[in-house]
């Protein structure tokens, strides 16, 4: 991201472009090639990765029924 949001667009910038890296306004995407007409993933930062999970995972509407739920 430091290599985005700095002025300096220098070969470092173009080697992450040319792997399928842009930004978008303070969010970084990454887009694979052969994926043609796919939505460009969102990279989530590592310092927000476990919280998104406990949210979307633990979150009563997250669907989870508990191990004997999902057994039965």
């Amino acid at each position: 991201m430091n290599c985005f949001e700095s002025e300096n667009k220098d070969a470092n910038y173009a080697n992450w472009t040319d792997r399928g890296y842009l930004m978008n306004p303070a969010v970084l995407y990454h887009h694979a090639a052969e994926s043609e007409g796919e939505e460009p993933q969102l990279i989530v930062p590592e310092h927000e990765r476990t919280l998104i999970l406990q949210e979307h995972h633990d979150a009563p509407s997250a669907g989870h029924y508990g191990v004997e739920g999902t057994f039965n």
